[in-house]
């Protein structure tokens, strides 16, 4: 259960030690969406079925996205966070402990099959790499909040899991093999399938099996009907100096998007991965 943390409207976020549940094969497959495609053969829009792409390029639509902050924390589209275009998420966080910067997209949900692909290309500063953060959760209501995340300790990726009948300290989690991404991009893919209870995760196109959730584990991770997801970045110590966070490309939809070196670049230029920012 939470230790006062919390992402979105309540739902909680906080440190704890993982289950060692079993890789399976359940849930989403490794196929790869495609889009349409321009003469030169880059991507000019994410596929017609996927639910909301943004690239940031022409600012964050409040029609379309709700901003969740607290502490003085900003978000802005800045070329500073552009991993390709002109434009990307900037999130600045003062040194507060809990500080928090999110957005929220208003009309993706409900979620056909109550299961959903996320994919982003993230960036930070080397004031990130020791604490707790957070950087996504897919919440809703299961007698009380309860969600899956995406959290780093130490700087190391992990999936998180936290509800109301959750007792362990800040709930469940599976440390991946992955390091906060510090002044270069990273690709990230989730997949969430509330139907089987499961979670799968892409690290520059190659999931990573560590932070695999899956229906037969013990303790399971009893999904919710999924009602809102978050992502930006939550802070659980106070930091030594502010920092910022970059966010670009991201797609969300019921099938794997990819990333650049799959075949799909939705935005126009720019590698995946390692490349620096």
């Amino acid at each position: 259960m939470s230790d006062g943390g919390g992402l979105g409207d309540g739902n909680s976020s906080a440190p704890s030690d993982g289950d060692s549940s079993a890789p399976s094969d359940e849930g989403a497959g490794d196929d790869v969406a495609g889009g349409d495609t321009d003469d030169d053969g880059s991507a000019s829009a994410c596929p017609a079925d996927y639910y909301l792409c943004d690239d940031f390029e022409v600012g964050l639509d409040s029609g379309q996205w709700a901003r969740l902050t607290t502490d003085g924390a900003t978000i802005r589209v800045s070329g500073a966070a552009a991993r390709s275009g002109n434009g990307g998420l900037e999130l600045a966080l003062p040194m507060a402990d809990g500080a928090r910067a999110f957005v929220q997209p208003r009309e993706i949900f409900p979620l056909p099959d109550n299961r959903v692909h996320v994919r982003f290309y993230l960036s930070t500063t080397p004031e990130v790499a020791w604490m707790h953060t957070a950087i996504l959760a897919i919440a809703g209501d299961l007698d009380g909040r309860a969600y899956y995340g995406l959290h780093a300790n130490n700087g190391r990726l992990n999936s998180r899991y936290d509800s109301t009948a959750v007792t362990e300290h800040g709930g469940l989690r599976k440390t991946g093999s992955h390091e906060l991404p510090v002044d270069a991009w990273m690709c990230v893919e989730l997949f969430v399938d509330g139907g089987s209870n499961s979670m799968r995760v892409w690290i520059d196109g190659i999931e990573d099996d560590a932070m695999r959730v899956t229906q037969g584990g013990d303790p399971r991770w009893l999904a919710p009907t999924f009602d809102t997801l978050d992502l930006g970045f939550q802070t659980f110590q106070a930091t030594s100096a502010p920092l910022r966070v970059f966010i670009d490309d991201l797609a969300i939809g019921p099938a794997r998007i990819g990333c650049a070196d799959e075949g799909f670049l939705p935005w126009g230029e720019g590698a995946q991965g390692s490349e620096a920012r």
